[in-house]
């Protein structure tokens, strides 16, 4: 459940719940990224996955225990270097916001996705593209 935050010129914020369509299987995601993230560990440090519940209060908590999560509805990844890092953050509603850095580069995207095999071509080539390897 994504909650949208109005402030009414009062001051008071007003919360609204409305329910993000679920277009990317998150969990069927992190078993297919596993594979490619074994092999990035070989290159970078790659922190672990975490998740954000749908279902939790505001502010939603980013975590690393999936079985806290009800319902998931993003999935992070963080890969560091010594020249630089990125961020992906998958959204179950089909897109996925990207952030990074090297010393020569700053990484900024927001691709679409219209399913799950796609969103892990994507984020298998964003993160293969930052560490200047080939995909696979």
């Amino acid at each position: 459940m994504v909650e949208l935050h109005l402030q009414a010129a009062s001051g008071q914020k007003d919360f609204q719940a409305v329910r993000m369509n679920h277009i990317i299987d998150l969990d069927a995601l992190s078993v297919r990224l596993a594979v490619s993230m074994e092999r990035w560990r070989q290159r970078a440090a790659v922190g672990p996955t975490t998740w954000r519940d749908e279902l939790s209060s505001w502010p939603h908590p980013i975590v690393e225990d999936r079985s806290s999560v009800r319902v998931a509805e993003s999935l992070g990844i963080h890969v560091e270097t010594s020249d630089g890092e990125i961020h992906v953050v998958v959204w179950t509603g089909g897109w996925a916001d990207i952030a990074g850095m090297t010393a020569e580069v700053e990484i900024v995207a927001a691709p679409e996705f219209a399913n799950t095999n796609e969103a892990h071509d994507v984020v298998v080539q964003v993160i293969d593209d930052f560490l200047g390897r080939e995909k696979h």
